[in-house]
Order: C-alpha cells, then sequence, then structure tokens
C-alpha cells in the first residue's frame, strides 16, 4: 500500500495473492530466481510472489514496485 500511495495511484480495491503465471500451464513463482549472487544490497528471503490489484478506475502502467522493481521485477501488467 504504502509503495502504491508514492506513485499517487488510487487506493486499490482488492489484492490478491495468486499462485503462479501462466506460460502455457500454471508456472508457479517458486520456480523463479530471485536470489542476486553478487553485489552489497539489501536482500529479501528467495520466495516469489504475484498478485492482483483491482483499482477503482484504470490506471495507465506498466506498474512496478518493490525490491528489484529497477531491473523488471516487481512488474505489474493489465488484465482485461
Amino acid at each position: 500500500m504504502r509503495l502504491l500511495t508514492q506513485l499517487r495511484l488510487p487506493e486499490p480495491l482488492e489484492i490478491d495473492a495468486i499462485e503462479g503465471t501462466h506460460a502455457g500451464t500454471l508456472l508457479p513463482w517458486h520456480r523463479f530466481r530471485r536470489l542476486r549472487l553478487r553485489g552489497g544490497g539489501s536482500r529479501a528471503d528467495g520466495r516469489g510472489y504475484g498478485f492482483r490489484i483491482t483499482f477503482p478506475k484504470p490506471v495507465q502502467g506498466p506498474i512496478a514496485i518493490g525490491y528489484g522493481a529497477h531491473m523488471g521485477l516487481g512488474q505489474f501488467v493489465a488484465v482485461q
């Protein structure tokens, strides 16, 4: 919620955890590698997570939030 507020997005109606992404078949988040082997940045655990965020009105995207967002992690795309 804090990161969505910082991006000046409207307060979501719902935030639902989802078990994975579909690439022909369900690909669970735990199959994604999130660990950096080098570098001195702060690290969270190695688990991946996915969420569906429902806003009260359309928002412009893509939206990228959280650790690694600058590297393409944490990206949300619109679902019709």
